[in-house]
């Protein structure tokens, strides 16, 4: 089993949606186990968020260097083969920006019809400064790990879809009869320099820095990053008759306490101290990892001039032994009776 601070090792900006979508679910369950819908979740994160209610992911496809969801059905988003009014709430997390946009009411649709209670959708949308976030991170990853990264093909079909509209998503959830609350997920002037801090850790190889830095991000910055401007925008939809709190409530439990400017600055101001903190504490250990592969280099190094002065001796006394006079006198003779 996964543990609160296992989990917390995930990237931030994975870690940030799914445990935002689980205090979701925690917020409106009117019984547990839930039956929770994770429309786009085939490699199964929302379970592992979820260990004691019933999920089940359906996806197009999933990617080969994710294990599938233990619960996975492969379907169409906007033709889902479940009955009406099947589950206590249906999430679908970073999965409208991969829908080509003519089919984005469709799959609202059938999150709605699906559903006997509570819809939850959040993705990035086309809201100030996210299409050029996502266009910077695009030329860096592409630059740093070339064509083929599956964050390049990610980004791209981010770029080439265009990103959802925010308000006609919340117009599609509230045509079909839904209260709707919308609030901010993943603070973009976080998310960005993040985003590139962590592939640029991922570039040493090792995941201990990575998790490490991750963990200390996710433990003290998840709530705070429930702000605007943001990355993400979550739309959570209370259908008609649904049980569970009043949405304002689940909503008010769920986002932080507005902080003042001047608080908010400090918290800024602890992060870039974290970061230098945390990453000074990564370089401190990949100094002292040089330190030691150096000085096996030097030993290497000397152990092989050691081995090339023994062959050079070695050569010197063969060369001495053939040159001798009588090794010599035997040699002529051995090739005057072959002859």
């Amino acid at each position: 089993m996964v543990t609160a601070e296992g989990l917390r090792r995930l990237p931030f900006d994975y870690y940030g949606r799914y445990q935002l979508a689980a205090d979701v679910v925690d917020a409106v369950r009117s019984s547990s186990p839930a039956a929770v819908l994770d429309v786009g979740g085939g490699p199964g994160s929302l379970a592992t968020f979820l260990g004691g209610d019933r999920v089940v992911a359906s996806d197009l496809a999933v990617s080969r260097w994710h294990e599938p969801a233990p619960t996975l059905v492969m379907a169409d988003g906007a033709a889902l083969p479940f009955p009406d009014r099947a589950f206590d709430v249906v999430v679908t997390l970073d999965t409208l920006e991969h829908v080509v946009p003519k089919k984005r009411s469709a799959v609202l649709r059938e999150l709605m019809r699906t559903s006997r209670g509570w819809v939850f959708a959040v993705c990035p949308c086309a809201t100030a400064g996210v299409a050029e976030a996502d266009a910077a991170l695009l030329s860096y990853v592409r630059t740093v790990f070339g064509e083929e990264f599956s964050t390049v093909t990610t980004l791209q079909e981010h770029l080439a879809f265009g990103l959802p509209d925010a308000s006609q998503v919340e117009a599609v959830l509230r045509e079909q009869g839904g209260e709707v609350a919308r609030f901010p997920s993943g603070r973009l002037d976080r998310w960005l320099p993040m985003m590139m801090l962590f592939f640029h850790l991922m570039r040493l190889g090792r995941d201990d820095p990575v998790e490490r830095v991750q963990a200390w991000y996710n433990r003290l910055f998840y709530a705070d990053d429930l702000r605007e401007p943001s990355y993400r925008q979550a739309f959570l939809c209370r259908l008609d008759g649904a049980p569970g709190p009043p949405i304002d409530e689940v909503v008010a439990r769920i986002l932080p306490d507005q902080l003042s400017l001047t608080a908010d600055a400090s918290g800024f101001s602890a992060l870039q101290a974290g970061l230098r903190e945390e990453l000074t504490r990564v370089a401190g250990e990949y100094r002292e990892r040089i330190a030691q592969l150096e000085v096996e280099l030097a030993a290497a190094r000397a152990e092989a001039a050691r081995e090339a002065n023994r062959a050079a001796a070695l050569e010197r006394f063969r060369e001495r032994v053939l040159s001798h006079p009588l090794v010599r006198a035997r040699g002529a003779l051995r090739r005057r009776f072959l002859a």
